[in-house]
């Protein structure tokens, strides 16, 4: 019985393999015919123009730290002028920014499956890889001159480097590992500062991961103290620092990024809407007053957020799911949208909260914390000011680990059903 559990497992593999490799041939032709465009869709330009004119500014003038646009992502900025100064071909500069997106989104899926192997289940990494590679939204991200891709990676990144801090037993591999893992926080940060959040969530799940191997509460506090900051040093020499050299050169507050202040008070006024772009004409009170004052008001935005970001609502960055059009060509009628998104959704939330339940009966909620953790990090910024579900995409290797658990528990519990139906 071992024996054929064990070819049927190799099958499943080879099938998935087969599978994410298609996917990715898929991907790459798809980036191969957008050819040297920045972008292929005029509505999908975005921020583009700015990063452009970052990129060639920074690259020409070989200061990376005197940006003349930091409202707009400082972080990728820099990213896009360094590939530029690695491989300074102008004819084919765009071409290249999406090959190393493409191989981001390679190396993504890599990391999902070892995530998916190693704390779900050995079906779990098949199946979300396959789930991963398959993303339209990736797909098309990839070929766009924005960080969503980029952060994607990130975040994997800084996930499994904080978890692998968990497992280890030398002192100075975790310490080592926790630096890392803040240094790819910090740099999240400044590529987009509503994930500001990511750093203070990290050091919650420093103390739960040390909390759970040391039983002394003395050493707990002491040695978690220690190592929340060597985890948040790299925040202040990397972000805090940014921001207090552009708050003196601008004589202003600047917090990563410029207008941040105001990015809060245009989502939060009477006349905001809930979706991130065109902003609306602030209305008063705005920001924490508008909160305080209309607090019913600032619950309905947030719910309207929500539901720009899982797609439920559509901002001008929609972009239509192909399974959604076959079927809606096939059958002559546009019911299936809202049908697919809710069990895309509610295939999440299940898998979420059944993995939370299976990990505090295991006592390994605190080395997984990282997972829900980092999710949450990733949802507040929208959900606080404004939304649309491309601020979701970097979040997306994450959601098809939890579906793939969904979909695995599903079958599991089917099949317990159905043997004894027939046995009987």
């Amino acid at each position: 019985m071992n024996i054929i559990n064990k070819k049927r497992i190799r099958y499943y593999y080879v099938a998935g393999v087969l599978i994410a490799f298609f996917g990715l041939f898929v991907s790459f032709k798809f980036t191969l015919s957008t050819g040297n465009l920045p972008w292929f869709e005029p509505r999908l330009c975005i921020d583009g123009p700015y990063y452009i004119n970052g990129m060639i500014s920074i690259a020409r003038s070989n200061d990376f730290l005197n940006l003349k646009d930091i409202y707009h992502s400082p972080g990728y900025q820099i990213y896009l002028a360094l590939i530029y100064k690695f491989f300074p071909y102008d004819g084919k500069i765009f071409y290249i920014v999406k090959i190393v997106s493409w191989v981001l989104n390679l190396l993504c899926a890599g990391l999902v499956f070892y995530l998916g192997e190693k704390y779900f289940s050995q079906y779990v990494g098949i199946i979300a890889t396959i789930l991963f590679v398959w993303s339209t939204k990736y797909r098309i991200y990839i070929n766009l001159l924005q960080p969503e891709v980029l952060l994607g990676f990130l975040l994997l990144m800084y996930v499994c480097f904080q978890m692998k801090a968990a497992e280890v037993k030398s002192k100075r591999k975790q310490l080592f590992l926790l630096f890392i893992s803040g240094t790819l926080s910090s740099v999240i940060c400044l590529i987009q500062v509503r994930y500001i959040f990511i750093v203070l969530f990290g050091c919650v799940s420093i103390y739960l991961k040390h909390r759970a191997r040391v039983m002394n509460k003395k050493l707990v506090y002491k040695n978690t103290l220690f190592q929340i900051f060597i985890f948040f040093l790299p925040f202040i020499l990397i972000f805090v620092a940014w921001s207090v050299y552009y708050s003196f050169k601008n004589h202003c507050i600047i917090t990563g990024q410029s207008r941040s202040l105001w990015r809060f008070m245009i989502g939060n006024n009477p006349n905001a809407l809930g979706y991130s772009y065109p902003y609306p004409v602030m209305g008063k009170p705005a920001g924490f007053q508008f909160i305080i004052s209309q607090p019913i008001r600032f619950l309905w935005l947030i719910k309207q957020r929500f539901l720009f970001l899982w797609d439920f609502k559509k901002d001008i960055w929609y972009l239509k799911s192909p399974i959604i059009e076959w079927l809606n060509m096939h059958s002559g009628k546009g019911i299936f949208e809202m049908p697919f998104y809710l069990v895309c959704f509610f295939a999440f939330l299940a898998g979420f909260l059944i993995k939370i339940r299976s990990d505090l009966n295991r006592s390994s909620i605190a080395i997984t914390s990282s997972l829900y953790l980092t999710f949450f990090a990733s949802i507040i910024g929208p959900l606080l000011i404004f939304s649309s579900s491309r601020f979701l995409i970097p979040s997306v290797p994450l959601i098809v680990l939890f579906q793939s658990y969904f979909i695995i528990w599903f079958f599991q519990k089917l099949k317990n059903i159905t043997i004894p139906l027939k046995a009987g």
